[in-house]
């Protein structure tokens, strides 16, 4: 259960990181890095057959949304008091966020059902957990 309630945070940090940035192609270069991150994620737990594999999916994914997120908190400060949700040049990558994040949402879902008990698996949800609230401050 706690994995979901740190999955829905999860979601939540995606969404400001999908909608910290402009126009520009340093924007869309980061969602579209966001996207490649979360897909990899979704694969490599989809393809898990042991905890173990789901822990190392779980760190590498830790380590790439905490640069994501400060690359988001840059991006923020760059392009800060411009309202880019529904900015038509970042149609197309939104989109594909949202894609990505229901694969996401899905592998989180595998883990909760399959692995959520296992040692190995917590401890990378503890890391995960811990990545992103040092991420998460100001």
């Amino acid at each position: 259960m706690n994995a979901i309630k740190w999955l829905g945070w999860g979601v939540v940090v995606l969404g400001l990181v999908s909608c910290s940035g402009g126009k520009y192609a340093d924007t869309k270069s980061a969602m579209k890095e966001q996207t490649s991150a979360m897909e990899d994620f979704a694969a490599r737990v989809d393809k898990a057959g042991s905890a173990k594999e789901v822990a190392t999916a779980l760190d590498r994914y830790a380590d790439q949304m905490a640069k994501m997120m400060e690359q988001g908190k840059k991006l923020k400060e760059k392009y800060s008091g411009v309202d880019l949700g529904d900015a038509p040049e970042l149609k197309a990558e939104s989109e594909q966020v949202k894609q990505a994040a229901m694969k996401f949402t899905q592998a989180f879902m595998k883990i909760s059902m399959q692995y959520g008990n296992d040692p190995e698996v917590q401890a990378a949800l503890k890391k995960w957990q811990a990545n992103m609230s040092q991420a998460a401050r100001p």
